[in-house]
């Protein structure tokens, strides 16, 4: 499993629910060298319940976008508060499966 460092954690409520946008440094980290992934993502698990295959997966779409500033993930705002408004999340992806962790 590849983990990203710790990424600010930003809302907005003009980006739809299925979508996660990071920075192309950030995807890197993660091995993503393309703009557009479809993925599955598990969001609020811990990387322990996510390897074992844990959590609720939904399908959605992780944007890797230049204008997105380095170190920043940006979420639909109601996503960002379900997981409490952290300042602060890490992304860890397996295969085509990606979770937003909590730090």
């Amino acid at each position: 499993m590849k983990t990203s460092g710790l990424l600010t954690a930003s809302g907005d409520f003009k980006q739809k629910k299925d979508v996660i946008v990071i920075h192309p440094n950030d995807g890197f980290d993660l091995g993503l060298m393309t703009t557009k992934y479809q993925v599955q993502i598990v969001m609020g698990e811990t990387p322990e319940t996510f390897l074992k295959g844990g959590g609720k997966a939904v399908p959605g779409t992780l944007l890797l976008v230049n204008e997105c500033p380095n170190g920043t993930i940006r979420l639909n705002l109601a996503q960002w508060q379900d997981l409490g408004k952290p300042r602060q999340l890490r992304l860890c992806c397996e295969a085509d499966k990606v979770l937003i962790a909590k730090t």
